[in-house]
């Protein structure tokens, strides 16, 4: 990936999910490297992310239309998708204000 699309994409994830840009794009990555299958990667987020999964989702899901180096849009959307089907719909905007839940493990280097 060049250094312009980095750029870009990290000036987007800073601006959707503010100081917490960072540590979801860890355990994104952590995610993407640990999990195989769309549905798994539905809830390994949901475990990771709670309420706020969704909303994750669908954000990466804008961001990274047309961006061919990374995972499509339309897989994020499959991904968004995954995690309605599973997450219960009364709590699934319990955390949709790009704060980690509480449950969820920063990540250290």
């Amino acid at each position: 990936m060049d250094n312009n699309t980095v750029e870009w994409l990290t000036l987007e994830m800073i601006k959707r999910f503010g100081t917490n840009a960072a540590h979801i794009a860890r355990e994104l990555d952590d995610i993407a490297d640990a999990v195989p299958d769309i549905s798994r990667i539905a809830v390994e987020m949901i475990k990771r992310f709670g309420g706020g999964a969704l909303h994750i989702a669908r954000e990466m899901a804008n961001i990274t239309k047309g961006v061919p180096e990374m995972q499509s849009g339309e897989v994020w959307c499959d991904i968004a998708n995954a995690i309605e089907r599973r997450y219960p719909s009364k709590d699934r905007h319990a955390n949709d204000n790009n704060q980690p839940p509480s449950n969820s493990r920063p990540r250290h280097h």
